[in-house]
């Protein structure tokens, strides 16, 4: 049966000999502390552009404090969103898959994974003229236009055979360097090509 576990690594995930229960660690993604950094920074200067466009159009001291006020809960809602976010962190093993978001760890056999959902939405065009798409087939590549000249927001998500799910957000995806790759390296451990679901 998948397992569901919380705490250390090396504590009641260790099988009794001491050895990793999901086999050989072969490679381990997770979100840069750079990414988190930048979502944090854009939030303070989304506040503080508040702040200001508060001081030169209003000069009202409420509308100052309301402003500076909103700018505080987007700066901690960004802040909070990066901590979260760079806990994240997802194992590829040989015998299977874990992830782990704090205190939350998820495992996975690869024979026990039926489906992987992908999603690909992008960012098109330029300047103004820029419109958000949705890919009908986000691992094949796109037109011209979409492959070399758009942001791509990915996000993946997988499910085991009694519902446990991982789901890997845009942050998180948007710190691999080839998302594609790491789709390809998951179907190819578990058997699972794009479009299907394992039957059980």
């Amino acid at each position: 049966m998948p397992r569901r576990r919380s705490g250390s690594p090396t504590g009641e995930q260790q099988s009794a000999d001491g050895r990793d229960p999901l086999g050989k660690l072969l490679k381990v993604y997770r979100p840069h502390l750079g990414g988190c950094i930048f979502v944090t920074g854009m939030g303070l200067l989304v506040g503080l552009m508040g702040v200001v466009f508060a001081v030169l159009l209003s000069g009202n001291a409420i509308v100052i404090t309301a402003a500076s006020a909103v700018a505080v809960l987007i700066l901690l809602g960004a802040l909070g969103y990066s901590i979260v976010n760079y806990r994240q962190r997802l194992e590829l093993h040989k015998g299977g898959v874990r992830y782990r978001k704090g205190d939350r760890t998820v495992e996975m056999a690869w024979d026990e994974v039926y489906d992987i959902q992908v999603g690909r939405s992008n960012f098109v065009g330029y300047g103004p003229a820029r419109a958000m798409t949705r890919s009908e087939d986000p691992e094949s590549e796109d037109d011209w236009l979409t492959e070399r000249r758009s942001l791509s927001f990915w996000e993946v998500t997988l499910v085991d055979s009694v519902g446990q799910s991982i789901y890997l957000n845009q942050m998180f995806m948007g710190c691999i360097a080839d998302p594609r790759k790491l789709i390809r390296n998951l179907r190819k451990a578990t058997g699972i090509e794009a479009g299907e679901v394992r039957g059980y």
